[in-house]
């Protein structure tokens, strides 16, 4: 599980997770979701649930900070946590 701060626009291009599922809590800000050939919008409050498998990416929309908890399961084998391993 990990708290996301980002200070400007950005967009990832689609990605497919083999190994693992990944829910983004909107902590603060708007994020654009885009899995399985479908665009949502999430704002402050909103989650959204991004299963294994299915190409997916992301852009955010706001002009300040957006903040996102992430939470991905199960851990990738090997690491101490998700992405790249941080704690």
């Amino acid at each position: 599980m990990y708290i996301l701060p980002f200070f400007f626009s950005s967009f990832t291009s689609l990605r497919v997770s083999n190994d693992e599922d990944e829910m983004f809590y909107v902590l603060e800000g708007v994020v654009t979701i885009r899995c399985g050939g479908k665009t949502f919008e999430v704002e402050k409050g909103g989650v959204s649930f991004l299963p294994r498998g299915i190409k997916h990416g992301y852009t955010l929309q706001s002009d300040g900070v957006v903040r996102l908890l992430v939470i991905t399961a199960p851990v990738r084998e090997g690491m101490s946590g998700g992405w790249s391993g941080r704690n």
